[in-house]
C-alpha cells in the first residue's frame, strides 16, 4: 500500500535525467567499395564510436537446398592490444537472405600462434577501413555449399554518440576573437546595428556556445534542459540563456535547440558557430 501526497511546493531534490544517445549511420553498397586481394574494403569514419555493422545479404541455394548458410568475417589488419598490434577479425553468419548484424564491444577473434582454435581478445580499432571476406558455405546437398550463391549488397556501420565535447581549443579561440572583434566595431563605428551583438550582458561572461547548464561542454544534456525552458518546466541563468543564443538574435528558442542538436550529432561543428 502507498499513499501518494501532492503538493505544489518546489522539492530540493534533483532527478536524475538519463543522457540520450545519438547515433549516426552510414551505408556503403559492396558494388561501390574498392577490392582487396582477398574482399571489400570498408571505410570507417570515426572507429572509437563504432558500435555495429549491419550487413544485407541475398543467398540461395541452385540445388533446392531446403536449407543453406554462410559466413565470413570483418577483418582487420593492425588491431591495437596489450601485446600489441596483431591480425584479427568479427566473424559473422547468414541463413539466407536478410540483414546480419555485427557487434564492436571490444572483444575481437585472432589466430592461435599454436594453430589451435580462434582465441578472443580485448582491442582497439585504429585503422581507417577493414575488409570483408567471404570464408565458408555449407548446405543439406553439400556440406562445402557449392550450390549456395552469395550476394553481399550493402553494409551500413552505425556510430553511437552520447554527446559532443566543445573544443576547448577552438572555443577558446574563438571567444578571443568574437570580444576583439566586438571591442573594434563599438570603437569604430558607435552607430552600427548592434542587434545581433555578441557582448554580454551586465555579470554575464563570455559567450559558450551551446553550454545551456554551464558544465563547461556541450551535449544531449544542454538540449534537454534548453527544451525544458522553452517548455516552462526549467529555469536558465543569464549566462545559460546567453550561451543558449546560439545564433546570437537576441532571442533564445526552439531554433537555438536545434542548433545544438546539431552539434551534439556532429552535423555543425565548432567553427561553424554562431550560426547564421
Amino acid at each position: 500500500v502507498a499513499t501518494v501526497v501532492l503538493s505544489d511546493k518546489n522539492s530540493d531534490e534533483t532527478l536524475y535525467v538519463e543522457p540520450e544517445k545519438t547515433t549516426k549511420e552510414v551505408t556503403y553498397q559492396f558494388a561501390d567499395l574498392d577490392d582487396a586481394k582477398d574482399g571489400k574494403i570498408i571505410p570507417i569514419e570515426d572507429a572509437e564510436h563504432l558500435k555495429e555493422a549491419i550487413i544485407n545479404v541475398t543467398a540461395t541455394s541452385n540445388a533446392g537446398s531446403t536449407w543453406y548458410c554462410g559466413g565470413g568475417a570483418l577483418c582487420f589488419n593492425s588491431l591495437q592490444t596489450d601485446d600489441g598490434n596483431v591480425w584479427a577479425a568479427k566473424s559473422f553468419m547468414y541463413n539466407g537472405t536478410g540483414d546480419v548484424t555485427v557487434k564492436f564491444d571490444g572483444t575481437f577473434s585472432i589466430a592461435d600462434p599454436d594453430g589451435g582454435d580462434m582465441l578472443t581478445v580485448e582491442g582497439k580499432i585504429t585503422e581507417k577501413s577493414m575488409i570483408l571476406q567471404d570464408w565458408w558455405k555449407s548446405s543439406e546437398k553439400d556440406d562445402n555449399g557449392a550450390d549456395v550463391e552469395c550476394t553481399y549488397n550493402s553494409i551500413t556501420l552505425v556510430y553511437d554518440y552520447a554527446g559532443a565535447e566543445v573544443p576547448t581549443e577552438e572555443a577558446t579561440t574563438e571567444e578571443a576573437t568574437t570580444e576583439e572583434a566586438t571591442t573594434e566595431e563599438a570603437t569604430t563605428d558607435s552607430t552600427e546595428d548592434t542587434s545581433e551583438s555578441t557582448v554580454a550582458p551586465t555579470g554575464v561572461s563570455a559567450l559558450a556556445y551551446g553550454d545551456v547548464n554551464e558544465d563547461g561542454k556541450v551535449d544531449i544534456i544542454d538540449v534537454i534542459k534548453l527544451n525544458k525552458y522553452l517548455l516552462g518546466a526549467d529555469t536558465l541563468s543569464d549566462q545559460g540563456k546567453y550561451n543558449a543564443d546560439v545564433d546570437i538574435n537576441g532571442k533564445t528558442d526552439s531554433t537555438d535547440s536545434l542548433n545544438i542538436l546539431k552539434f551534439v550529432v556532429e552535423i555543425l561543428h565548432a567553427e561553424d558557430f554562431p550560426v547564421k
